[in-house]
């Protein structure tokens, strides 16, 4: 191939023109890529000010977008959720950290920190301070900021948590209204989970294990749900993966990259098949399955901002 030529194939992929889309067959569902800086352009045009912290999380199926975010207000930090259905977009009050269900309930919130900001311009600086807060369960089960080693992960298309204590061994999945008992003990060896997802009958986590001879290794566990409680029913190494932005439950299709640190590359994973397929390269912010009429909704908000 001519230099030339490759030159702009490599930049048409970079720039995200070249990555593939997943379309899941009878959903009316399909992969989206969530660009930063055409998101924050977007928000900073709605509130008038630089926003920061721009987070994206979908319900179970799709139907919904939740984006998070805050920005200055006077001298403190106010912080704002966006939710964005077919109908259109609505802004309500957020929170630091939150995570809803399909109905738009938090199902935990953090409550009761400290965000603000000194000096103006290019001296401005913030600070938080959150000794004092409180993770709030919406069973109303309250949680010490203190007391959990790292941020608290929900479940897609179930009333689970996924967290760790301080003064616990490992992570575990607890449910809101008793979040400290272990529905689920997960690894002890387990360094992070990536993405938790549940169906009826199962629970699919995605996590990070940093083996002693090398760097880091992806591996997908899946729960079998019985009457004795969930068991592990399969483990799958997943040697060559990455970031796990997203997967469908229903088809088992993951967007996951790849680890090459130079062009990394971007796949469509099946956990139940274990094939993969190339979708280009990867992208460097989140993609997530949403449906096609949310997808026009958030196509015609950008488009306004441009």
């Amino acid at each position: 191939m001519r230099p030339a030529l490759f030159s702009a194939l490599a930049f048409l992929a970079l720039c995200g023109c070249a990555a593939g889309s997943i379309q899941i067959p009878g959903e009316n569902l399909r992969s989206k890529p969530l660009p930063y800086p055409e998101f924050s352009k977007y928000l900073e045009a709605r509130v008038h000010a630089p926003v920061y912290q721009i987070g994206f999380q979908r319900d179970s199926t799709g139907s919904k977008l939740f984006i998070t975010f805050y920005f200055r207000k006077g001298n403190e930090a106010a912080h704002r959720t966006l939710i964005v259905t077919r109908d259109g977009i609505k802004e309500v009050p957020g929170y630091h950290i939150v995570w809803y269900d399909d109905l738009e309930t938090p199902v935990f919130r953090l409550e009761g920190g400290k965000q603000w900001y000194e000096g103006q311009g290019s001296s401005s600086r913030f600070f938080s301070r959150f000794e004092d807060a409180n993770y709030v369960f919406k069973a109303g089960a309250v949680i010490p900021f203190e007391s959990i080693w790292a941020r608290i992960m929900g479940v897609s298309g179930g009333d689970f948590v996924v967290l760790k204590f301080r003064d616990k061994p490992g992570w575990i999945v607890s449910t809101p209204e008793n979040p400290k008992q272990p529905v689920v003990e997960l690894p002890h060896d387990l360094d992070h989970p990536q993405g938790a997802y549940a169906t009826a009958d199962s629970l699919i986590i995605f996590g990070t294990w940093r083996p002693a001879q090398s760097g880091y290794l992806v591996k997908c566990l899946i729960y079998q749900k019985s009457s004795a409680g969930y068991r592990l029913s399969e483990e799958i190494p997943i040697r060559w993966g990455g970031t796990v932005y997203d997967m469908d439950p229903k088809t088992g299709d993951v967007l996951i990259t790849g680890t090459s640190t130079k062009f990394a590359g971007y796949y469509r994973f099946n956990i139940r098949t274990k094939r993969r397929a190339r979708l280009g390269f990867a992208p460097s912010d989140d993609v997530l399955f949403l449906k096609e009429d949310i997808i026009r909704t958030l196509d015609a908000a950008m488009h306004e901002t441009h």
